[in-house]
This record gives structure tokens, sequence and C-alpha cells, in this order.
């Protein structure tokens, strides 16, 4: 996109912004249909498991990254606060276009092979709820 055109580089972040934002939120929503998949597949409720291993993979992520970006810019000659070279300029557009648009495929791909979908989902909520209903009540100490 040409440089001067600053309105439309807005109109097209805000746009991208507007889209990736309901992401977050499904991705959470995500982790509820994975707990109750476990629960209905193994017999146990392990909602604090996937939630936590979750957000350990989140953190673990922004660790990785943080240590990794700096040395692939290292790799294209990045210096900072300097005039960027050519070649440091392609490091630059590598890291923050190109790379992560292969690791948004690869999710997408991800979610191509993921085993749920809404009719499971509903499928399986009805199913541990019957468990639930025909389940005796337990009474805590």
């Amino acid at each position: 996109m040409p440089k001067d055109h600053f309105g439309l580089q807005l109109a097209l972040n805000a746009l991208a912004q507007f889209c990736a934002g309901p992401t977050s939120a499904l991705t959470w929503a995500l982790y509820g249909d994975v707990a109750d998949y476990g629960e209905w597949k193994f017999g146990r409720r392990s909602t604090g498991l996937v939630y936590s291993a979750s957000l350990f993979s989140i953190k673990t992520g922004i660790v990785v990254g943080g240590f990794l970006l700096p040395l692939f810019l290292d790799r294209f000659g990045f210096v900072r606060n300097a005039v960027q070279t050519t070649n440091a300029l392609l490091g630059i557009t590598l890291a923050f276009s190109f790379a992560p648009g292969l690791f948004a495929l690869l999710k997408a791909g991800a979610l191509m092979i993921y085993p749920l979908n809404q009719k499971r989902v509903d499928e399986i909520e009805r199913e541990l709820a019957a468990r639930r209903a025909a389940a005796p009540e337990t009474k805590p100490a």
C-alpha cells in the first residue's frame, strides 16, 4: 500500500481490528466447549485445567515471541535507533506481516480438524444434562 494513503491505511486497520475483535471472546467460549467435551468423553470436569493450560500457552507464547523476535531481526541486520538497511526492512516486513500470516494459516488448518462444531456441542450439552439429571444428588459434608 502506498505510504501516502494514510486514510486508507487507517480504514483498513480499523476494519481488521473490527473483524479481529470478536475472536478473543470466541476463543474463550471454545475453551468452555473443550471442558464440556472432556467431561462428556472422560467423565471428569476439568474446566480449571483447560483454562489454566490456555493461559499458560498464551504466556509461554508471549515469552517465546519476545525472545525470538530480536534474534530474528538481528539476522536481518536490524540496528535499534538507526536508519534501517533494505535487508533489515525486509526482516521487519517478514516479522510483522508474513510470519504472523503463516501462523494464522496454521491456526486455520488446526480449526479445520477441530472435532467440535455447534451441532456436536449441542449434542454433548444435551447428553451431559441428561447424565447430571440422572446422577444421584450428593450433599457436601
